[in-house]
């Protein structure tokens, strides 16, 4: 159990993250769990490429595009501009509304909606009294699951 316990952290753990806050009525230790927004999207079923004549997607890692709605970063090399769209539509290939955007880089995926959760490593006090929180990425499963606790036989391979 140990062992897979390690080969699960190593495999799963990705980040960590050190902020600091007041302490508060609801305090925190070590081995707590806790939600951090750090502002940023987990996208799932990635793509990326080239939009083409008529909002048409050249990807050039898949082969198709699955129909769909999709959030895009978008970046025109001419202005060195990145804009975010979200729910885009995707149909056989081509971007409902991007005709416009001939020649600009894409990133498209859809947007995982899962909370980042964190284990809590260190709790500090400085001498102003702000606490500084350590805590490491412990990733979960759609159902609240710890991947990294998981241990079931299919999840290893040993040869």
């Amino acid at each position: 159990m140990f062992g897979k316990m390690l080969v699960n952290q190593r495999k799963f753990i990705r980040r960590g993250v050190e902020f600091k806050t007041f302490p508060s009525a609801n305090p925190i230790e070590p081995g707590a769990f806790i939600y951090v927004d750090i502002g940023l999207t987990n996208w799932e079923r990635t793509s990326s490429g080239v939009i083409a004549e008529g909002g048409a997607l050249n990807s050039p890692l898949k082969d198709k595009i699955e129909d769909g709605t999709y959030n895009f970063l978008l970046y025109n090399r001419d202005d060195k501009q990145i804009v975010s769209k979200n729910s885009i539509s995707v149909s056989n290939g081509i971007a409902s509304g991007q005709s416009n955007k001939v020649g600009h880089l894409y990133v498209m995926g859809i947007d995982s909606g899962k909370k980042r959760v964190f284990r809590v490593t260190e709790v500090e006090m400085d001498q102003e009294g702000e606490v500084t929180v350590r805590a490491i990425e412990y990733p979960c499963d759609d159902e609240q699951r710890a991947d990294v606790a998981d241990f079931r036989p299919e999840k290893f391979d040993v040869s």
